[in-house]
């Protein structure tokens, strides 16, 4: 990959990181935008953020399957065992 390619690829890395953050600044409420900012912050190995925005999208929407699901995921990703 050559050096213009990954200062294109950081570069939408960071976009992204800045418009989850925006998403969620608006609305706090914003269950996809909770989680999809956990994800960019699990990526980015920011673990206690990542696990602080998929439990907000789970405290935002209990009934979803979806958010309870990312959160199950990123236990297992980080062998966080749920409740200890």
């Amino acid at each position: 990959m050559s050096n213009s390619s990954t200062g294109f690829i950081m570069f939408h890395r960071v976009s992204i990181f800045f418009c989850y953050q925006e998403c969620i600044s608006i609305n706090q409420s914003h269950v996809n935008g909770l989680l999809l900012y956990g994800v960019v912050c699990a990526m980015q190995e920011r673990i206690q953020a990542a696990e602080t925005f998929f439990e907000a999208a789970t405290n935002v929407d209990p009934h979803s399957v979806i958010a309870w699901t990312m959160l199950s995921l990123f236990y297992d990703g980080t062998e966080n065992d749920i409740g200890r």
